[in-house]
């Protein structure tokens, strides 16, 4: 009884695996030759990543570059005039072969009995590298788009900071008269009470004092929770992704 299934097996595992053959023609992203000659794109690192994940000692492709006069205005003409051996597809056997890439209009596929399948979506699809999803990317953009936060932040510590020691320096010993070192004083109490309450080594004790301590206390939880809220939402999703005012690529015929 093990015997049909043993045998099966065994041709299983010695089955010759005949690669795809992909007659090609640079356009980039899709398969192009970087500055170093090497063949780069979108399939061929397709194809890499199978061979890496499915099965690394088999060749699952094998390419063939067609000259310039290979293009897709008269893929149909070389497919009828030309057989697989001879002319531009001497090297093709034509075994199982792949032409790439090939764009047609919508009035061409019609004439040629071809279906179309469009996915139709109410948001613009926008694909980015990958390294655009790291952490580390996200919390430089981060950076990036909470710049003028941060600036009206440092505004509103450095007025918040002269008009306190201006109110305190007089009465309350906690301020220097002396201005470096009463603003330092002030610069200190500005940062601490920036999303907390302080410390309460120095504190205001005079009415408007206190009244703009209170005051700042506010706008700095505002100001912070711009500044969380902001992090948050790029680091936790993709929503600094656009391409407003941005250069962009797309398919012909599109």
């Amino acid at each position: 009884m093990l015997v049909t299934p043993l045998l099966f097996l065994f041709l299983a595992l010695f089955e010759t695996r005949t690669p795809d053959e992909v007659v090609f023609w640079q356009v980039k992203p899709f398969i192009y030759f970087d500055k170093n000659n090497n063949l780069d794109g979108i399939l061929p690192f397709m194809y890499s990543r199978l061979k890496k994940l499915c099965s690394p000692s088999d060749d699952f492709v094998t390419f063939h570059l067609i000259n310039q006069t290979f293009t897709q205005d008269n893929v149909y003409k070389v497919l009828e005039n030309t057989s697989y051996g001879f002319g531009e597809l001497q090297n093709v056997t034509g075994n199982k072969t792949i032409f790439f890439p090939i764009f047609f209009p919508s009035k061409m596929l019609a004439s040629k009995n071809l279906v179309e399948n469009k996915f139709i979506g109410s948001k613009v699809a926008v694909i980015v590298h990958k390294k655009k999803l790291y952490i580390a990317h996200k919390v430089f953009e981060a950076m990036l788009l909470t710049f003028p936060i941060i600036l009206y932040a440092f505004a509103f510590i450095l007025i918040f900071s002269t008009i306190l020691w201006l109110t305190e320096c007089i009465k309350n010993k906690d301020f220097s008269k002396w201005f470096l070192k009463g603003f330092g004083t002030s610069l200190y109490l500005s940062v601490v009470t920036f999303a907390t309450v302080g410390y309460g080594d120095v504190v205001p004790k005079s009415y408007f004092g206190r009244f703009i301590s209170l005051l700042w206390m506010i706008i700095g939880l505002y100001i912070f929770s711009g500044l969380t809220g902001t992090f948050s939402a790029i680091i936790t999703t993709n929503s600094f992704l656009t391409i407003q005012n941005k250069k962009i690529k797309k398919n012909r015929g599109t």
